[in-house]
């Protein structure tokens, strides 16, 4: 509810849940977007689960659900995402003006918290994507730098060499 229904900051807000250290919780109809706030009490904190949706959602590789799935398994087979400490990238961060929208750290975890597209050069060198959720495309320029375009409320997850 609080994003306002957004299915990309929905993702995004995933993104970054699911690829922080730690331990994360997921509530209830949360990986399927279930929306409710609380006011007085808790009765309405959330509608009953939406059955339909689940189908739907299965059905669909760029869902909601598919998104949760793509991130706990990738949280699965690379440990560091769960317990490895977040070290923060040097080159994109809200410290460097040209990049402000960006939250980056160590494995190489991208976030776009902006609404529009963000084009940078990698400047670590990657084996290869381990996930991209939103609009995520990757170029080789000719001096052999690795260019991301990361769409708005994007994340992309590198695997280090």
């Amino acid at each position: 509810s609080l994003l306002s229904g957004s299915a990309d900051k929905c993702r995004l807000a995933a993104a970054v849940l699911l690829t922080a250290s730690g331990t994360p919780y997921i509530y209830y109809g949360e990986e399927l977007g279930v929306t409710g706030t609380k006011q007085q009490g808790d009765e309405n904190v959330r509608q009953p689960m939406p059955w339909t949706d689940v189908d739907t959602q299965e059905a669909d590789p760029h869902s909601l659900l598919s998104a949760y799935r793509t991130l706990i398994e990738l949280r699965n087979t690379y440990p560091a995402l769960a317990t490895g400490r977040m070290e923060r990238h040097p080159v994109y961060n809200d410290a460097n003006a040209t990049y402000n929208q960006l939250s980056a750290w160590y494995m190489l975890v991208l976030h776009n918290f902006g609404p529009s597209a963000t084009d940078l050069p990698l400047t670590d060198a990657v084996q290869r994507p381990l996930a991209a959720l939103g609009t995520v495309q990757q170029s080789t320029a000719s001096d052999g730098t690795t260019q991301l375009r990361l769409g708005g409320y994007s994340s992309a997850v590198y695997l280090l060499e």
